[in-house]
């Protein structure tokens, strides 16, 4: 009786030890690889850029902006960071992106399209240059990158593709229609790809995340009743009991591209939502029209559109959004206190004239936690 005992807890310790020992193996899956994030200068695509060179991995910052990748850059704890600035809607400036990392590193190993674009309002105020602004951000932008790395990785027979996608590409989420639209492409878009590339060696990773703590509802743009439409968008953002914190999201992010994950649920009740969903839509489906009700009508400013910032309330600046304005100032800390941004300013000025950033760093200030 006892042998038997002994037996069955050394067969669960050496379980238990050799599941610690894959997971090790795993994680250093993206040490000295090359990994490109679109939309890198702030909020989640900042955190995976940070939790990336963490473990290892030669960064690479896409995004359109050349003053914030000066700053995003500078604000890293490592010297494995390449900043290219990037349109994702432009085919054009995504292969030549590409072709600049292969030249100045190799080959990219891992790309994980992150750029975003939300505009919040009732549909009537939603204009067809919404729907092709959001189809094009969320949509056209991840395949033209996709088929931009894929050449190079179908060769090696090695790769992966990350899908930052929405739990709004699964449940369509009232006054964010061109939103909801542009990433349900995109999430079937991403099991497409994961069910072909797979006889290549490319492994393509779905992350469907719900409310996430990043301060972003300041940079959404915003129609209609915009300061109402704020106020609630920016409520639910910043709720710690509906949203996730950044940085655990990129941490579980990043272990899920080291374990070639199919799809990563990221925030309370994003699968439980997508399963009440495909299994009771006529319920799911009323909840959301009551959702809707509830919302600001159509009426303020119409068509035009005012961004976060510009739609403070009262609420908005209440106690309520404490956790959702410390993410967002945490990241400014980041670059500000940075001993580098002053340094590196000239870049800019380069970037307006050759329309590149090429910035490899040397030796930086330990990352802040905060």
């Amino acid at each position: 009786m006892l042998s038997g005992s002994l037996v069955r807890g050394t067969g669960a310790a050496l379980a238990i030890a050799a599941g610690w020992w894959w997971t090790r193996r795993r994680r250093n899956r993206v040490r000295g690889k090359v990994v490109a994030v679109t939309g890198a200068t702030r909020g989640l695509g900042l955190e995976l850029v940070r939790e990336l060179g963490a473990r290892g991995a030669r960064v690479v910052l896409l995004g359109r902006d050349s003053d914030r990748l000066l700053r995003a850059s500078s604000s890293l704890a490592h010297d494995r960071v390449l900043a290219l600035p990037c349109d994702v809607t432009r085919p054009e400036e995504i292969a030549r992106a590409v072709a600049e990392v292969r030249n100045l590193w190799g080959p990219i190993d891992v790309l994980v399209n992150n750029a975003g674009h939300i505009e919040v309002g009732p549909m009537e105020h939603m204009t067809e240059e919404d729907f092709r602004t959001s189809m094009e951000t969320h949509f056209w932008g991840p395949l033209h990158a996709a088929r931009a790395v894929l050449p190079d990785m179908r060769r090696a027979r090695r790769g992966a593709v990350v899908n930052i996608t929405s739990i709004g590409g699964v449940v369509a989420v009232p006054h964010l229609l061109p939103y909801t639209a542009s990433k349900h492409a995109l999430v079937g878009l991403s099991r497409g790809m994961r069910t072909e590339l797979a006889r290549d060696g490319v492994v393509v990773t779905t992350v469907v995340p719900g409310l996430m703590r990043t301060g972003s509802a300041r940079n959404a743009w915003f129609k209609g009743q915009h300061r109402r439409e704020y106020a609630w968008f920016a409520l639910a953002d910043g709720s710690p009991g509906l949203s996730i914190g950044v940085r655990r999201a990129a941490r579980r992010i990043v272990d899920g591209i080291e374990r070639g994950e199919s799809e990563i649920w990221l925030g309370r009740g994003t699968r439980l939502m997508a399963i009440a969903t495909a299994v009771a839509p006529e319920l799911t489906g009323a909840l959301l029209t009551r959702v809707a009700r509830w919302l600001p009508r159509a009426g303020g400013i119409g068509t035009e559109r005012r961004l976060g910032r510009d739609s403070e309330t009262a609420i908005t600046r209440s106690p309520l959004l404490l956790l959702s304005r410390w993410a967002e100032r945490t990241q400014l800390r980041r670059w500000t206190r940075s001993g580098h941004l002053r340094r590196w300013s000239f870049l800019g000025v380069r970037a307006a004239i050759d329309g590149s950033v090429r910035a490899v760093r040397g030796a930086a200030t330990p990352m802040e936690e905060g």
